[in-house]
């Protein structure tokens, strides 16, 4: 018994019940259940939840019974068979239970034996006796539609159409040319026959009536095997899903989902599986776009460290082979020493950018203050200005600078020469705002985004004739980043940018 069935007659007070008979036996004899013990128990067409054994006798058990779960679904199966021989019928009606089955109707036959007809074993109360013991062994609590129609005929003409009417109507015939398929979905209606089969009259009438007859297999020869076979393809069809949608993805189709609705326990496996596949196919877009990103900071990489050594090489080769004249000697080593500057740069914020990604950021105490004099050190042409007064906050000084340094150096390149680059500081309760501001060039609204793109740069020319390298920003957002924050660009065409980073304040007893 895998679950104590209840029904309201067993309730003698609030949620206090009174069994005996089988079910005591059960508890006293298979499970050997004492006082304080508990089993998993339902309400007969209602809840499921536990009882705890109160008291046990020889006569009667008293238990106390709590609902909290719904019982299992059944499966969306009218099962219609031909009145089989008594013993095969309790076979049948219990294998149908078991496997959730919403609906049985025994109908007549011509091979059916009249005499089926008389057993007490189709009566009612042995009907629900079988009926109960098999939702205790499913752990149901549902009784399912039990139904019996002694003519076949006025039966099949009548009342088969709207039985079957939504349903995928299939029955059982060995010379059918259709077989049953390996797996089956939504509602069905399945009809079986008698041992040996329906008459081809019989077969021809449930057809005519919106029954496809299908072959079960060879080996499908009586009854109970039959109902076996068609419920367990039922039942499997949800683990064909999972299985096809699983050999799927392995295969590439990271977008495929099972998307199942049988509302038990495969649903919700069917929902952790598909969660599953999201975070599959979130990680793989994650690690395609990062190996775009990569190729693209190769590609980039490649092109800026070509353009200068190319200008190297030339300037170079000319002074070696050509007679030149003392100016453009002057014209192609300022041009040699420019280039290799712009190579050194390049590579020093490369080897910053690369060690952001690889080592870890240890913030400490840094007064702003502090900061000013070494920025206006690293920055000896900008006209700039830093606030009077500025708070302690929680980061990397030598980060920090570089950050300011690369910012105001773009400005002071974004700006008329003899332009002032503005530092700005905003405090906000336990956060500082620290701002560099220009009146420059500014930059195109659609272009912001791809700023802080390694590599890229909004006038290459001018960039490069500057000594940029498009690293720059792309630093500056990874020491931003280190920091607990992210660069805000506020940019107008023509009026000059802002671009801004936000910090904690320092606390002494801040982690």
């Amino acid at each position: 018994m895998n679950l104590l069935l209840l029904e309201p007659s067993d309730f003698i007070s609030g949620s206090v019940v009174r069994i005996s008979g089988r079910r005591l036996r059960q508890l006293a004899d298979v499970i050997r259940a004492e006082p304080g013990k508990r089993c998993k128990a339902g309400l007969l067409n209602g809840l499921t939840g536990t009882a705890e054994l109160l008291s046990i006798t020889p006569e009667t058990a008293e238990l106390s019974v709590a609902w909290n779960g719904e019982p299992p679904p059944k499966l969306a199966v009218t099962l219609i068979a031909a009145l089989p021989r008594p013993k095969t019928f309790l076979k049948v009606l219990h294998t149908a239970t078991v496997m959730g089955t919403e609906r049985m109707i025994f109908i007549e036959s011509w091979k059916v034996d009249k005499s089926y007809w008389s057993t007490p074993l189709i009566g009612p109360e042995s009907v629900r006796e079988n009926l109960l013991l098999a939702l205790e062994q499913a752990g149901d609590t549902v009784l399912p539609a039990v139904e019996f129609r002694r003519r076949f005929k006025p039966f099949v003409e009548d009342e088969l159409p709207g039985v079957a009417a939504g349903t995928t109507a299939i029955a059982g015939h060995p010379a059918a040319e259709a077989s049953l398929p390996r797996h089956l979905s939504g509602k069905i209606t399945l009809v079986v026959g008698p041992e040996g089969g329906f008459t081809e009259y019989e077969i021809g009438l449930l057809a005519a009536n919106g029954v496809t007859p299908m072959s079960f297999g060879r080996r499908i020869m009586r009854t109970e095997f039959a109902v076996t076979a068609l419920l367990a393809r039922r039942l499997t069809r949800p683990l064909a899903v999972l299985t096809d949608a699983g050999a799927q993805i392995a295969a590439g189709d990271y977008a495929r989902r099972t998307d199942l609705h049988t509302g038990d326990e495969i649903e919700a496996l069917s929902r952790s599986f598909d969660k599953m596949a999201d975070a599959v196919q979130e990680k793989i877009a994650d690690l395609e776009a990062d190996v775009q990103r990569r190729e693209d900071f190769v590609g980039a990489f490649t092109h800026e460290l070509k353009t200068p050594m190319t200008s190297i090489i030339g300037y170079a080769d000319m002074l070696h082979t050509m007679q030149t004249d003392p100016d453009e000697q002057r014209e192609a080593a300022a041009a040699i020493v420019h280039e290799g500057r712009r190579l050194e740069a390049l590579s020093r914020k490369l080897l910053a950018l690369l060690g952001l990604n690889e080592e870890g950021v240890e913030l400490t105490a840094v007064p702003l203050p502090a900061l000013w004099p070494r920025l206006h050190a690293a920055c000896p042409d900008v006209s700039l200005r830093t606030p009077a007064a500025a708070p302690t906050v929680r980061g990397d000084a030598d980060l920090l600078l570089d950050l300011l340094c690369n910012l105001v150096q773009n400005a002071a390149k974004a700006s008329a020469p003899g332009a002032p680059v503005l530092v700005l500081c905003a405090q906000a309760g336990d956060a500082v705002t620290l701002t560099v501001a220009d009146r420059g060039c500014g930059i195109p609204p659609e272009l912001i985004p791809r700023v802080t793109e390694p590599f890229y740069m909004v006038d290459k020319s001018r960039a490069r004739r500057q000594g940029g390298s498009g690293l720059g920003l792309a630093l500056c957002q990874r020491i931003a980043a280190a920091h607990g924050s992210a660069l805000r660009i506020e940019s107008e065409p023509g009026r000059g940018t802002r671009v801004s980073v936000t910090l904690p304040v320092w606390k002494e007893d801040a982690p």
